[in-house]
């Protein structure tokens, strides 16, 4: 009985030890750090910065620094959409949050003052230097349509409906400027 026990003694550390080296390996997943950074927003298309009003979403020339109008505060809500940050873009003049969202006939560009409705809710695409960054927001339902912050010059940016994906083209690249 006593050799019974005996063999089961190394088990603990057998489990800690391969426990121990998968963690190392980053095969668990980790939370993610919630961020925030601000900025202004220009287009590589038009080559114009993302503008509010508080009412609407258009473009400008940039005016970094002097035009309050025209910064945004991207901050990370935790969460991850296939290894993507998930984040709001707050308009910071007026509070109101970047909404990309559809209805049965059209898409829609716009600010909302409720940041938990899931248009609210996009993803960002392109790195961590912000240099070629795409906005999206993908749907839960069966069409998993993305919708995506595009611009065409003269129009402005509009919410642009992928099917499935956004193209990720100059039109719906973006890059912050400080």
């Amino acid at each position: 009985m006593k050799n019974h026990h005996r063999r089961y003694r190394f088990v603990p550390q057998a489990l800690v030890a391969t426990l121990t080296m998968i963690a190392s390996l980053g095969l668990f997943a980790q939370p993610v750090q919630a961020w925030t950074t601000s900025g202004y927003f220009k287009n590589w298309a038009t080559g114009k910065c993302l503008d509010s009003n508080g009412s609407a979403v258009y473009e400008n020339p940039c005016q970094v620094g002097s035009n309050v109008y025209q910064k945004w505060v991207a901050t990370s809500t935790g969460a991850t959409e296939n290894g993507l940050a998930v984040i709001t873009l707050k308009h910071a003049q007026s509070g109101k949050f970047l909404v990309l969202q559809r209805t049965a006939w059209n898409t829609y560009l716009g600010l909302n003052n409720n940041d938990s409705i899931s248009e609210t809710r996009l993803t960002v695409s392109g790195g961590g230097d912000w240099q070629n960054v795409t906005f999206w927001h993908r749907y839960t339902d069966a069409s998993h349509q993305a919708i995506c912050l595009d611009s065409v010059s003269p129009n402005g940016p509009y919410a642009w409906a992928g099917n499935p994906n956004c193209n990720f083209g100059f039109n719906q690249t973006w890059r912050r400027l400080q």
